[in-house]
């Protein structure tokens, strides 16, 4: 449940982030607008209540919010899956909003029933906050999308031919925090080889920052290299390989031996292109 209660801290932290793909006053003006639209709602079907909700009732709702919860993560981790706001594991959190949605609104019932205004106050902020972390994380989604064409782009021009049996190995990649190195294999493998139907494919992505170099041998000379990523797989040799870095701020580096030793704090201030 910890990581249920990260989320909604999350809603806070995205208000002062420094590195926020959208400014904070946009992210301020959301908050204000979703929250003023929610509370408009939230009254209007508050008017339409006849009755009052008893004690009883809230604290019922507050246990089978936690009960849903709880049973939405048994199948991931009887599974093994770890469930946590990690990219990818965050995924699995999402049938747990359900039961933590009505945890979260049967618990404000309960402590602050007779307050209306400020019950629907506080939901409405919640909503808001909700709001504009969901529209943050879109636009920072994005924003990876296009960082990756451009990682792309630039190795198909540093590169416009790679031998099949080549792995392309890099530290990192701006945009990691929703890629990996197996999901990048695939438009690597779509990008140099468009034609391609079968198994084993010719080239393989690797992040030598992330696990995935847990299952790579050791990098010396002449390994086998040996890959399966569940519907395909990838047969190369460590002799083969391509290194490559690109900085937040610059262009694609292809390394090699004469490569100086500190040309990744190069920043440019055009695009990067055939210069």
């Amino acid at each position: 449940m910890s990581s249920c209660l990260q989320v909604w801290a999350e809603l806070i932290e995205h208000l002062y982030q420094a590195e926020a793909a959208v400014e904070l006053p946009t992210r301020l003006g959301l908050v204000v607008l979703a929250g003023l639209v929610s509370w408009y709602f939230l009254y209007r079907a508050e008017q339409k209540e006849t009755g009052t909700t008893h004690w009883r009732q809230s604290a019922a709702l507050v246990g089978l919010g936690l009960i849903v919860a709880l049973a939405a993560m048994i199948p991931f981790l009887g599974g093994g899956f770890t469930v946590g706001l990690d990219w990818h594991n965050n995924r699995f959190l999402s049938p747990v909003s359900i039961g933590a949605s009505l945890f979260l609104v049967a618990l404000i019932e309960l402590i602050i029933p007779k307050k209306k205004q400020l019950k629907l106050a506080l939901l409405a902020l919640i909503i808001g906050l909700s709001v504009q972390a969901n529209y943050v994380n879109g636009i920072a989604f994005i924003d990876a999308w296009n960082q990756q064409a451009d990682f792309f782009a630039q190795l198909t021009w540093r590169a416009p031919q790679i031998e099949t049996g080549t792995v392309v190995i890099t530290p990192d990649v701006p945009f990691g925090q929703y890629f990996s190195g197996p999901s990048l294999t695939a438009p690597l493998n779509l990008i140099y080889a468009p034609d391609l139907h079968e198994n084993p494919v010719p080239y393989q992505l690797m992040l030598s920052g992330t696990p995935q170099m847990e299952s790579m041998p050791d990098l010396i000379q002449g390994q086998r290299i040996d890959l399966n990523m569940r519907v395909s797989r990838f047969v190369g040799n460590t002799s083969d390989m391509i290194v490559v870095f690109q900085p937040r701020q610059g262009c694609l580096q292809v390394l090699s031996s004469t490569t100086p030793p500190n040309p990744l704090n190069l920043t440019v201030t055009q695009p990067c292109g055939k210069n």
